[in-house]
């Protein structure tokens, strides 16, 4: 019983690959999708976009073959039906990697691209040049608000993600439960169940660690971070008359319209909650390989 519950269990694995691929195709197929990346690829930081992706795409692409060698030679009792489900699993899970680091850049460069105009603003040039200019950051930052939820939360990337997160991690439950059912001398963290289970935390903290930045780079109060907010709280008793109502009205879309990943069903993905969980998470995953 225990040896189709694991033949079920690597098909439910294969058939998961099936929406992340139908998300990337509408995604990359989207007109949104589209023209962001050609304005960022046209802007002053397009060559440090094309740098992060060559960098992104060089990594992943080793991270696939190491995950493949320690699966297909490295684990032991695994015949080729294994290793084919493997190969077919990474390289869709490649892409999938691929795709979510370049609407994570896109997004991160949006926001930075606000937060350097009001960061020179601030520095290099005397505070009335802000003049006049309050209304269109506004509208900047709430156009902002919405590339980013659609590049997660209306793509629904970020909901096949966090879906993702579930499956894998009671996935990593249930193999451990199963390599005891097999055989009951054979404790629980063996090195299969303990490989599934730690690389499937680390994929999960990343992932919500990157999420939280695009939050953290609009909203956060901390110093070194110079967020959207920060950097215009700066610029309060240096706003000229005239343009106070609209500077304060600036503040208050920061505060109100949060621009971040969403989930569906759960909300922003925030530090609020993203630290706490990976406190949680760095305590029990060494209890539990212990």
């Amino acid at each position: 019983k225990a040896v189709r519950l694991t033949h079920a269990l690597l098909a439910a694995k294969l058939l998961l690959c099936i929406p992340l691929v139908v998300t990337v195709a509408r995604l990359v197929s989207s007109d949104m999708f589209d023209q962001e990346l050609k304005a960022q690829l046209n802007s002053a930081l397009g060559e440090r976009l094309r740098a992060f992706m060559k960098c992104t795409v060089r990594l992943l692409v080793f991270w696939a073959f190491a995950l493949v060698a320690y699966q297909a030679f490295l684990l032991p009792g695994f015949g080729r039906l294994y290793v084919f489900f493997v190969i077919v699993r990474t390289l869709v899970h490649l892409v999938w990697a691929v795709i979510w680091l370049l609407i994570w850049k896109l997004s991160v460069m949006r926001i930075d691209g606000l937060r350097d105009r009001l960061r020179s603003h601030g520095t290099r040039m005397h505070a009335g040049d802000m003049a006049g200019c309050w209304p269109q950051v506004t509208r900047d930052y709430k156009a902002a608000v919405k590339i980013v939820d659609g590049l997660w939360r209306t793509s629904h990337v970020s909901l096949v993600q966090a879906f993702s997160f579930a499956y894998n991690i009671t996935v990593s439950t249930f193999v451990m439960g199963v390599s005891q059912a097999i055989d009951p001398t054979r404790p629980a963290n063996g090195p299969l169940g303990v490989f599934i289970m730690v690389y499937h935390t680390i994929i999960m903290c990343v992932a919500l660690f990157l999420w939280a930045r695009i939050n953290s780079r609009c909203v956060s109060m901390k110093r070194a971070s110079e967020s959207l907010l920060y950097l215009a709280r700066e610029h309060l008793g240096t706003v000229c008359r005239e343009d106070t109502l609209d500077h304060l009205c600036f503040l208050e879309a920061v505060e109100e319209i949060p621009c971040g990943v969403e989930i569906d069903g759960v909300g922003l993905v925030s530090f609020k909650y993203v630290t706490p969980l990976l406190r949680i998470i760095s305590i029990g995953i060494p209890v539990m390989v212990g």
